[in-house]
């Protein structure tokens, strides 16, 4: 059985449309597993995009084990357990990113918008935590910060 031109034609040019058609949807998908941007729609029916925050800076290795021991010695003697002052539970991992009665307290890779870190650091408008006693130090701030950074590692 022998080919015409044309049927070698069709054959070359249905193989070189494949082969495009395949590079197109691994540079899509590269592209969406790439893209950090999140569109979310406006009042007015438009959209906006944002890219939300990144690990920029972050200390690698920061896990929930280097934070323990600040809330352990800051937190837990108010926030211990499930009848921790609002809700709030320093005692295991899962307990702090569950938050407290008013919600989450962390916002995974986002320190200033996270309420645990607007509290220790005296944010106008949020209650400044400890209430009693010294503040946490710059260097316990700065862990707490770092581990929420890095997206809150358990």
């Amino acid at each position: 059985m022998s080919l015409n031109q044309e049927q070698i034609m069709i054959i070359s040019n249905k193989s070189i449309l494949r082969q495009l058609l395949f590079v197109a949807g691994l540079a899509i998908f590269a592209v969406g597993c790439k893209s950090d941007d999140t569109t979310t729609s406006t009042a007015t029916g438009s959209t906006a995009t944002t890219a939300p925050p990144t690990n920029a800076g972050a200390t690698p290795g920061v896990t929930f084990a280097s934070v323990q021991p600040v809330m352990k010695e800051r937190c837990l003697q108010c926030h211990n357990g499930p009848t921790g002052k609002n809700g709030v539970d320093f005692s295991s991992y899962e307990s702090v990113m569950k938050g407290g009665k008013k919600g989450p307290i962390i916002k995974s890779g986002d320190p200033e918008n996270s309420l645990l870190v607007q509290v220790i650091r005296g944010v106008p408008g949020h209650p400044k935590m400890p209430p009693q006693g010294d503040p946490l130090t710059e260097d316990q701030m700065k862990a707490v910060e770092d581990w929420i950074k890095a997206g809150a590692p358990g």
